[in-house]
Formats: C-alpha cells, structure tokens, sequence
C-alpha cells in the first residue's frame, strides 16, 4: 500500500470584531469569489472548508492556507472573521431549517437535543482506506485507538453553548453523554469491531434505530441518510468518497490551523507507517496496557479508552495518563512521516511537554484577573472567541 491520501473538513464560526457570533454566513457563501470549497453547516453563522485530497501534510497545509486565505479576504469585506471554536454564549447561531436531513434530527433526537448539535463545530479528517479487507479492518481499529488524543489535542471547548466552564472538552461530553445518550451506538466508544462485517452490521443498526426514531417509511428515510452517514459514530467508514473509499474521523474540535496540521499529522504517521512497515497488531488484554513500537501495536483496551476518553474531557492534556498516551502515540507516528512533514507535529509535541492544549490556554486567559463564575457571561465568553482568533491567526 502506498502511503494514504488525506483530506479534511473544517468547521469555522463567524464573529464580529468585538467576539459575538454573527449570523452572516450566506452572504459569505454566496460572494462570487467562493471557489465552491466554502459551505453550509448546521447555522446560519458557520462556515464548513472543505480541502481536496492531498498526498503529504505539506500539500494539505499549503492548500489549507491558501483557501483559508482567501476567506479571510470574503470576510473582511462584510466586517466578520472565522474562529476555530464552537458556540461559548456570546450570541447564538440561527439553526437552518428547511432542509429535510437537519429537520429530521428534531424528529429523532429532540429539538432542544438538536440545538444543542448545531452550537458545536469540529473538524473531520479523511483518511483514503486500504484496499485489502484484512488491513483495512486493522487501519479501522488502530485509527478508533487514537479517540481520546484526538480532542485532547485540538479541544477549544472549555465553555459550552450557554456559557458553562467546568469541563477541558465540553463538546464530546455534550454529544456523547447528553445529546445522544439514548443512542449511545451513534457516538460513544464501542468494543472494537473484530471483523469487517461487524462495522457494516453495526452501521446497519444505527440506520435501522434512527429509522425507528424518525417514524419515517424506509424508502422516505432512506431518502435522506444511509447506514454509512447515519448519527455521530467517532469514525465512519466511507466508501463513496475516494477511489477507495475514506475514513472519516469526526472526533476533533475545530481548531487553529497550527494543531489541526498536528493532530493530522499524528493519524496519517501512524496509519502509514503501520502499513507500510507491516506492522502487526493486537489488543491488550488488561487495562492501561498498550504499545505503539516497530514490534508490534497493542491497542488499549475499550476500558482504557473510557478512561483515557474522561481524562480528556476533564482535564484535557494536563492529565498525567493522557500525556503518555499522546506521548507514545507522537514517537510512533514521526517514523511514518517524512522529514519536512515531521515538523507538523512541534505544536503536539509541546503540548505533551507542556501540558497545555487550546483549551487549558483559553480557561487561563478567561481567568487571569481571578473572574471565577462557573457560568461565564456573554460579554466574558466573547473575550474567549477574540483570544481563540489570535491563536487561529497565527495558525495562518
């Protein structure tokens, strides 16, 4: 196999210049200068990227500059600017409706579960798949092992939605443990899947639980979602997209561009290096038991990645336990990637060191004058979107 393609989705919320969300991203999605890269999300004050698929982080990341660029030229000229961050209570986005797939989440899940969905933004990283059913299953598995690292790295959600800060990463709280917590199949950590026809069965099931939900005919429903595309599963096999189809990892917080090349950079080495050095892999068989090494990958049991998946969530890279995982997972993943492109992973590597990812960095500016309220105010949490654009700034 030679080494994967990869490309990526980011979702950006836009804000005025004093940090409250700003509810204009139609007229940015309609000027004439949209190459077609730039689309709709869930509101009417998000902007989703979308890259094409590149061969090396190097390519990607000049790609990603360049478009993101271009952007911030559409932007300035209606007086907004994109932020890597979900919805903090500075200002609300407007929900879109009318399109038959966002209003059937009303329907599903609730619409007070449903609004709470639009208020976050992430990114998602496509990863081209293997081509051999027996690898592809292993890329599958050693890709869902690298979960909790994924938002532990990128988290910009210290505060959620209504301005609550308790919490490193109150995005993967909200929608595994509250949105979907009567489907924990769509979004939480599940057993590994030991066989391809598992992955397929279990998409199989979503489908069928979500048509359920819907009240919806089958040939209606099945209309607007497939077994493929159907809920908030941490990684979605997609066969449609690609020559040989993707994996989807949905699971990083929007972030500045400097940690979405990082966390980037850590799937692509480690999914590359494992196939192309035919690495071979296992899984632990007790807790807090794992190995990322040119001998073999021991992947954590799903007990551990509860666990790791908690520490991120509470404490973010400040966690001792998340650090060696993370840690271990960089020195893997610099080996499948080459010189130029190992430079990408210096922001990851830091924050191993350091301890300190963009929500850790974010908490502490909000704080610095000792403002210690759980529930953070409009005109606070619109001083966190200006600091999270300097560092998406420098991103650029």
């Amino acid at each position: 196999m030679s080494k994967s393609s990869v490309g990526v989705e980011v979702e950006l919320n836009l804000i005025d210049y004093k940090g409250y969300i700003s509810n204009t991203a139609d007229v940015i999605l309609k000027d004439k200068r949209n190459p077609g890269c730039f689309v709709a999300e869930a509101t009417l004050a998000q902007v989703e990227y979308n890259s094409t698929p590149a061969m090396t982080i190097t390519e990607l990341a000049r790609e990603m500059r360049k478009k993101l660029g271009l952007l911030e030229t559409i932007c300035a000229d209606y007086d907004v600017v994109p932020v890597a961050a979900s919805e903090y209570g500075a200002g609300k986005g407007v929900s879109r409706e009318g399109k038959e797939r966002y209003d059937a989440y009303d329907t599903i899940i609730g619409r007070d579960k449903n609004l709470k969905v639009n208020t976050i933004s992430g990114i998602h990283i496509h990863l081209s798949q293997e081509v051999e059913e027996a690898k592809k299953l292993a890329q599958f598995q050693l890709l869902y092992a690298l979960d909790p690292m994924s938002y532990g790295v990128t988290s910009t959600s210290p505060l959620r939605y209504d301005g609550l800060n308790s919490l490193n990463c109150h995005r993967i709280q909200l929608m595994r443990h509250d949105v979907f917590s009567a489907f924990p199949l769509h979004a939480q950590l599940q057993e590994y899947p030991r066989t391809w026809s598992e992955i397929e069965a279990q998409n199989r099931k979503r489908f069928g639980q979500w048509q359920n939900a819907s009240g919806m005919v089958a040939e209606k429903f099945s209309s607007l979602f497939t077994p493929e595309n159907t809920g908030y599963a941490p990684i979605r096999a997609r066969e449609g997209i690609g020559p040989t189809g993707t994996f989807e990892i949905r699971t990083c917080d929007s972030t500045p561009l400097q940690y979405a090349l990082g966390v980037i950079a850590l799937y692509k080495g480690c999914n590359d290096r494992m196939s192309e050095e035919g690495i071979t892999l296992e899984f632990a068989q007790q807790d807090n038991e794992y190995e990322f090494s040119e001998r073999k990958i021991m992947l954590p049991t799903l007990r551990t990645l509860k666990m790791l998946e908690q520490e991120a969530i509470q404490y973010g890279m400040t966690s001792d336990m998340l650090q060696k995982y993370v840690g271990k997972v960089v020195r893997f993943a610099e080996k499948g990637l080459t010189e130029t492109e190992r430079g990408y992973l210096e922001p990851i590597i830091e924050m191993v060191q350091s301890g300190i990812n963009p929500s850790t960095s974010l908490n502490r500016f909000l704080r610095q004058d000792g403002y210690n309220a759980k529930r953070f105010t409009p005109e606070r949490a619109a001083q966190g979107n200006i600091f999270l654009r300097e560092l998406y700034k420098q991103g650029l």
